[in-house]
C-alpha cells in the first residue's frame, strides 16, 4: 500500500498554514507521521525558507504593533522618515518595548526595520529616533 502524502514540501505546507496561528501550525506539525515531519524539515532548510519565514513572522509582529491602541505606529513609516533625515520622538517605554520583541531575531532579519537607526536619550520617558550617521543634532 502506498503511503499517504499530505504535504509533499515545505512550501505546499506553507501555502495552507499560513493564516493560522503558531499554536496551530505546531498542532498541525505534530500530529503528521515522523517521515512527513522530517521531510518537511529538511525541504525548509534545503529550499531556503528560513529567511522569508523569519521576515512573515516579523512582519506580523510590525502589523500587531501598528493596530495595537496603546503602541499604535509603524515601523517602516518611522524608519523610512529617519532615512530621510527626520527625526521622530518616541516614548522610551515603547521603544524599548519593540526592542524586546525583537530580540530573539537575528538581526539581519529585523534590519530592514531597526537598521540605520540610533537613540538619543531626551529625558526619562522620551527618545529621539535618527539615522546612525548623524551623531550630532
Amino acid at each position: 500500500m502506498k503511503k499517504q502524502v499530505v504535504f509533499k514540501d515545505f512550501g505546499e505546507f506553507l501555502h495552507y498554514i499560513r493564516p493560522l496561528t503558531q499554536n496551530q501550525i505546531d498542532i498541525i506539525f505534530h500530529s503528521l507521521p515522523s517521515n512527513q515531519q522530517k521531510n518537511i524539515e529538511h525541504s525548509y532548510i534545503s529550499g531556503g525558507w528560513e529567511d522569508l519565514v523569519q521576515r512573515n513572522k516579523i512582519d506580523k509582529i510590525i502589523d500587531e504593533i501598528e493596530s495595537d491602541p496603546e503602541l499604535g505606529f509603524n515601523l517602516l513609516s518611522i524608519r523610512q522618515k529617519v532615512l530621510s533625515g527626520k527625526s521622530v520622538y518616541l516614548s522610551k517605554r515603547h521603544w524599548e518595548h519593540v526592542n524586546k520583541i525583537l530580540e530573539n531575531y537575528d538581526a539581519n532579519h529585523i534590519n530592514y526595520i531597526l537598521g540605520g537607526i540610533e537613540t538619543e536619550d531626551i529625558d526619562d520617558n522620551s527618545i529621539l529616533l535618527v539615522p546612525v550617521h548623524n551623531n550630532k543634532r
